[in-house]
């Protein structure tokens, strides 16, 4: 049974399991989902099927030392005892996994930084859940790890993504790239997302 970490009002956010690889590898085929998604390119099962194992093993805490020493934040999940990795996305009503979602650690540049990312089925874009996703990942960011910043890295042409990021109290920062990837750097202190939603709610 998979391990819950995260639930909204319409979703489940799980780990992911071995027999998440067929509903998953029909997301990441997708052209059009993966479009703005590193290189932009469909993955191949066998690029799915390996993708899956090295989350299964991040949702495990099974990081060496090595990798602990480049990206230190991911020492919070273990301190914690808590979740930092990349997590099966569930439909409450039709149970069915859409799409992964969850914080990635990276060092950019020296950087040490942590993101909220997620992909969604095609069939579920325009519902309003990639922002109810965002809202709560950035939540558990802030409060069951306790960092006090997050960041959203977007690629320039994904103009839904930033309409995402905006919404949930990010705000563009900089222009980086992510090896050869040019993308957009959202972030958001802690403390500062409340703000953001208030301001939004009083209509300033």
């Amino acid at each position: 049974m998979s391990t819950f970490v995260l639930e909204t009002d319409r979703l489940i956010l799980r780990h992911l399991e071995w027999s998440d690889l067929d509903a998953l590898h029909a997301i990441l085929s997708d052209p059009d989902v993966m479009r703005y998604i590193g290189n932009g390119r469909a993955k191949s099962r066998q690029q799915t099927e390996r993708l899956l194992g090295l989350w299964i093993a991040d949702n495990e805490r099974a990081w060496d030392e090595h990798t602990l020493a480049r990206v230190p934040q991911l020492r919070r999940a273990i301190e914690r005892d808590a979740h930092l990795s990349l997590w099966g996305t569930v439909e409450k009503r039709t149970k069915q996994l859409i799409g992964r979602c969850g914080l990635l650690a990276w060092d950019l540049e020296g950087r040490k930084e942590v993101e909220v990312g997620y992909v969604l089925a095609k069939s579920h874009w325009g519902r309003g859940y990639a922002t109810e996703i965002a809202g709560a990942i950035r939540e558990y960011g802030f409060g069951r790890l306790g960092f006090s910043r997050l960041i959203s890295l977007i690629q320039p042409g994904n103009v839904a993504s930033q309409r995402v990021a905006l919404k949930t109290g990010m705000r563009h920062e900089q222009d980086v790239k992510v090896g050869e990837i040019p993308a957009m750097l959202f972030a958001v202190e802690r403390g500062g997302a409340t703000e953001e939603k208030k301001r939004l709610s009083e209509g300033v």
